[in-house]
């Protein structure tokens, strides 16, 4: 094998990704690398750092470039040594099988097996591979922060379309896709020709008189809440056609991605999602001092990321206007400002943990609409918004209190 500095380097940046990226960097990994490289004439310490160097300033998409323009026999000598490092330990986790299969896939390698010991190497990777595929499956989350999964063999979208708007609850879906949040979660799962997207129902983006889907909401980023189901999918780059995921490990892999960019909101439910029982329907406190309690919480919320937003304050006031007649009472609406801006943020809590089912449902969805107003969830947000929950003893989004 014939090749250059910026190759080799290119071979490094890969091999050093597949040994970190199931958390566990082993010897025996960085003996296989060393190994390699050492196959090479004229590999000497001066040479070998300048090869470390160029990698640790490589890009995933240059290292790709460089290896699929390798001749036959480079590539089946840098496919043999990534298998060698996927088992160096004797396993295969998901995140190396799917790393290992995109990697395959976007550079052109053969399977590995030409190095003597190889064959058992690939049969082993063989073995993974078709117990990891799967029948395409889409990821169905729910208003409730509930993940189930769906699968389907239909390609053409007439009737996949309506099979996963059966799944919704609903007559037709629209697809939302390249959202920074959406676009962030591409890059990040690396998919082939593909990005992710994820469909509501096309009435208005989803059902308005169930909840609002808190993770849709913030994979959506432009601070327009999002109702009832949605379904996360694959879609190709060219010719949008949508496509379900085809293997289990990228199932974990996309779930995982989601579920870190959207705070840890989603639950994983049974693969066949049940009902849900009778929902209690939130009404706002009819007190004076109740609404503004709710009013000073959720500004308080939103001052935490460091910034009370005018899409926030917004979300506020449209929340106070879908419940409370507050047209032509612009002083009766400044009252209720003026007194949750002054009420003590203990005091609030303790007026809404003595609430009554409905009351705390309304200071639930309160909380959302604030929360989700910019489209995106701050840890600091995420935390206080979990900490409310629990000291106020109220539900997650409408209905949540009464599912499993």
């Amino acid at each position: 094998m014939t090749t250059t500095i910026e190759t080799l380097a290119g071979i490094v940046y890969l091999s050093k990704t597949f040994m970190h990226i199931d958390g566990a960097y082993t010897e025996e990994e960085l003996k296989h690398m060393t190994e390699f490289l050492g196959t090479f004439d004229g590999m000497d310490r001066d040479t070998l750092k300048q090869i470390l160097s160029a990698a640790d300033e490589m890009e995933l998409d240059h290292a790709v470039e460089l290896i699929a323009g390798l001749d036959d026999e480079g590539k089946q000598e840098v496919s043999d040594l990534f298998a060698r490092i996927v088992l160096a330990d004797g396993k295969l986790a998901d995140e190396e099988k799917s790393m290992y299969w995109k990697v395959q896939e976007l550079c052109g390698l053969p399977d590995p097996g030409n190095d003597g010991s190889g064959e058992e190497t690939k049969a082993k990777a063989e073995e993974e591979k078709d117990e990891d595929e799967i029948i395409p499956a889409f990821l169905m989350v729910n208003y409730h922060g509930i993940a189930t999964l769906h699968q389907s063999e239909k390609e053409d979208w007439s009737a996949l379309g309506d099979e996963i708007a059966s799944w919704m609850g609903c007559d037709r879906v629209e697809v939302v896709r390249y959202t920074a949040p959406l676009n962030a979660l591409t890059e990040k799962l690396n998919l082939n020709e593909r990005h992710l997207v994820f469909m509501v129902a096309r009435n208005g983006y989803g059902d308005k008189t169930v909840g609002d889907n808190m993770p849709a909401t913030l994979l959506y980023g432009r601070g327009y809440p999002i109702f009832g189901n949605m379904v996360i999918a694959l879609e190709t780059d060219e010719g949008y056609t949508i496509e379900g995921i085809r293997t289990q490990s990228l199932v974990t892999e996309t779930l995982n991605a989601v579920n870190d960019a959207v705070g840890g909101l989603i639950r994983v439910g049974e693969q066949e999602e049940k009902p849900a029982a009778t929902e209690v329907k939130a009404s706002g406190p009819d007190t004076f001092e109740g609404l503004a309690a709710v009013i000073a919480v959720c500004m308080g919320m939103a001052r935490v990321d460091g910034s009370f937003t005018e899409s926030e304050f917004k979300e506020i006031l449209a929340g106070l206007k879908d419940q409370y007649k507050f047209d032509d009472r612009d002083e009766l609406l400044e009252a209720y400002i003026k007194a949750a801006d002054e009420m003590d943020i203990k005091k609030a809590i303790d007026i809404i943990k003595a609430f009554g089912p409905s009351e705390k449902q309304f200071a639930s969805d309160m909380l959302f609409r604030t929360v989700a107003a910019d489209g995106k969830l701050a840890d600091e947000e995420s935390d206080t918004y979990r900490e409310i929950l629990e000291v106020c003893e109220l539900p997650m989004f409408t209905g949540a209190d009464k599912v499993n």
